[in-house]
């Protein structure tokens, strides 16, 4: 049972009859943690973060000084009958994370300190946390922290166990899917998905924000793996199982040229009459490559390609690669995933369109959030539809040979559609980005 707001200020009281100093070091660390709505809601995660964190980095005094603070934090929570957290801020690791602030070393130990209590919720299969929160996801990362300390309280839990790090994830799964009232009666998982959509939606561009609309009600959900996901993805698969036989790789690290000559071959990629040297010749081969690089499917060792676990675990399973590459489409802030974070909607919302038509209509949202160019004397200015038109082809080279897009017409009267493989991908793709967590650069 935590104390009530009058057993701290009976505590306090008590405390400033004692040693006067100490009792307004501890008014001011009460003030801190509770942010004077009372100590009623403040738990052991909460406690840690202030003295671990808060106390070090924003409290404006020496270390002797924060010292003496947790020190006389401790003797107040004694005094309200809390033992076990003036335990925690009299502890010799509350010592060692205040001192290594001095150190740069305070980021780390606090976040080692505060794993290794058992009360930070860990990240699960359906939630990863992120660096900064809205109101809901804050709010569900200190409920989930409250069921972790309950269970350690209750022997559910024992932090450094063997297998205790399954079991934080095990209650802190069923704490995010269990219906809860305080977030009117969702889920608290359903609740930080719904912020997180709406964050994403927001963005800087109003005009972005009226595509993405037309389908985000169909991002609320998983979709389904489709049924021709091996079939699309075979190019990837092909790739995948010769990265595992080891793929010979050049000086300046580009695949060797027999590699390029049977990729080429095999899937109809050169229908030129001079003979392949290198990969850059054949822009989906190379944009292959480097997709499987950024996702972390092969990785280089020397002058060799191999197969990396990611790439292994998507060889066994084909849901798993399909939901690898319909995520890694939308992974990261470089200008192809902005683009494609556009174009994906625009298509499934209104299917085929010509290319010039495309190009005309993202040039301006891509321009609106902040993208822009050279122009013919260097200045910098907004993304034009020639800039566009160079963005969607970098998200072409990796739809269309797997399988997604398809091109229609011909180079006068281009035209783009997605396949029903393409909308899915898109979808589930889609969906993992807008409910992926925020980052905070500077945390």
């Amino acid at each position: 049972m935590q104390p009530t707001v009058w057993d701290v200020d009976a505590a306090l009281e008590t405390l400033r009859s004692e040693d006067p100093k100490a009792a307004q070091s501890a008014d001011s660390a009460v003030q801190w943690l509770t942010a004077g709505e009372g100590f009623d809601g403040v738990t052991q995660y909460d406690l840690q973060y202030f003295l671990w964190y808060t106390l070090p980095k924003k409290f404006l005094a020496p270390v002797e000084a924060q010292l003496e603070v947790a020190d006389a934090l401790g003797r107040l929570l004694e005094l309200a009958g809390l033992p076990r957290y003036a335990s925690i801020s009299r502890s010799v690791t509350t010592q060692e994370c205040i001192n290594a602030w001095e150190k740069d070393e305070g980021l780390a130990d606090y976040r080692r300190a505060q794993k290794s209590s058992g009360v930070e919720p860990p990240d699960t299969e359906e939630l990863s946390w992120g660096t900064y929160f809205g109101l809901q996801e804050n709010a569900a990362l200190h409920g989930a922290a409250a069921a972790l300390e309950m269970a350690i309280l209750a022997g559910d839990l024992q932090p450094g166990a063997s297998g205790w790090t399954k079991r934080q994830k095990q209650i802190t799964r069923a704490w995010l899917t269990t219906s809860n009232a305080a977030f009117e009666g969702k889920t608290p998982l359903e609740a930080v998905h719904a912020e997180r959509m709406e964050d994403w939606l927001r963005g800087r561009s109003d005009a972005r924000r009226s595509v993405l609309e037309t389908i985000a009600p169909r991002l609320v959900d998983h979709v389904g793996v489709p049924g021709d996901a091996e079939k699309s993805l075979e190019p990837l698969r092909w790739f995948l199982g010769a990265a595992e036989k080891e793929i010979p790789l050049t000086q300046k690290h580009n695949l060797g040229r027999a590699f390029v000559q049977e990729a080429a071959a095999r899937y109809d990629w050169w229908d030129f009459f001079h003979r392949l040297t290198t990969e850059l010749e054949v822009p989906y081969l190379h944009e292959l490559h480097h997709f499987s690089r950024r996702l972390k499917l092969v990785r280089r060792k020397g002058r060799t390609l191999l197969l990396a676990p990611a790439g292994k675990r998507g060889l066994k399973d084909i849901e798993t690669l399909w939901r690898t590459v319909a995520h890694g489409l939308f992974v990261g802030e470089d200008f192809e995933q902005a683009v494609a974070e556009v174009l994906f909607p625009l298509l499934i919302a209104e299917g085929e369109a010509h290319t010039h038509e495309i190009e005309a209509r993202i040039a301006p949202i891509l321009a609106e959030q902040g993208w822009s160019t050279r122009d013919e004397w260097g200045s910098s200015v907004p993304i034009d539809e020639r800039g566009a038109a160079r963005g969607m082809w970098d998200v072409t080279k990796i739809a269309v040979p797997l399988g997604m897009m398809a091109k229609g017409g011909d180079w006068r009267d281009r035209s783009l559609a997605l396949t029903d493989f393409g909308v899915a991908t898109g979808l589930e793709g889609l969906r993992a980005r807008s409910v992926a967590p925020r980052r905070n650069v500077f945390a």
